[in-house]
């Protein structure tokens, strides 16, 4: 099974559970604080949420029992552990900046030390 035939299912039961309540995507979106675009956009497949607790919120508006909400997670967990993962080129280490601050207040110092400065000299 293919990870869009997964959240496919995935969209489906969610469209299930939202159905079999009867309320519109305008009141599961006031139910869970989520647009109702957000939660339709769930239901139709159109997009996956990231975390279940979104999905879950979805379920419990729709009046869920625990036994289709662990339904859903494994259908979630499914489709989410079939995220194909973005492999970024690595990053070449960055090069050490040489501070220029810094040199000029070793020279400073080292000037310092080094010569003898006036007023530290004792004279006879």
């Amino acid at each position: 099974m293919t990870n869009a035939q997964r959240r496919h299912e995935f969209a489906q039961y969610l469209t299930w559970l939202k159905q079999r309540s009867g309320r519109t995507y305008e009141q599961l979106g006031r139910a869970t604080n989520m647009g109702k675009s957000t939660v339709h956009r769930y239901c139709g497949g159109v997009c996956f949420p990231a975390v279940f607790g979104t999905a879950e919120q979805i379920a419990l508006a729709c009046s869920a029992s625990q036994e289709e909400l662990s339904k859903l997670y494994r259908l979630w967990e499914r489709s989410n552990s079939a995220v194909e993962t973005v492999v970024r080129a690595p990053v070449p280490p960055r090069r050490k900046r040489f501070s220029w601050l810094a040199a000029a207040l070793a020279t400073t110092v080292l000037v310092g030390i080094v010569s003898d400065p006036i007023g530290w000299t004792r004279r006879s």
